[in-house]
């Protein structure tokens, strides 16, 4: 019963007693965090896919066979893209960390701004 009181006052509090910014703050904390974690999903799984391709070309006769050169070259793409991923990891527990609330929205505003930039790129490559 105390745990639907609590989900219930969390959810229908009075405009009065609410004080502070701690959702908006919340909320930004998550999606940065999403962000992140996505991110670090995706240059992760791009770059186990990679070396996954590399290797199974050399096993598998079915699968189309690069040149040496293109090998190394995907080797050498490879070794950035898994430490990006894991730059990504490093930066979404840091953003778990932050306390400051400036600093917070300064991150949030970059990340959206550099979201919103690969956007309009790709839409204007398409097009």
């Amino acid at each position: 019963m105390l745990y639907q009181a609590g989900f219930y006052i969390s959810f229908f509090v009075p405009q009065h007693l609410i004080k502070g910014d701690d959702a908006t703050f919340g909320l930004l904390k998550i999606s940065l965090e999403m962000f992140f974690l996505f991110a670090k999903i995706v240059t992760t799984l791009l770059s186990i896919g990679i070396i996954a391709y590399i290797l199974l070309q050399c096993i598998i006769k079915d699968i189309p066979t690069l040149s040496v050169i293109q090998n190394i070259l995907l080797c050498l793409f490879v070794v950035p893209l898994f430490l990006f991923s894991r730059m990504f990891r490093m930066a979404s527990i840091e953003v778990n960390k932050i306390e400051d609330r400036n600093l917070l929205f300064g991150i949030f505003a970059s990340v959206t701004s550099i979201v919103s930039i690969v956007i309009a790129v790709i839409a204007f490559v398409i097009n």
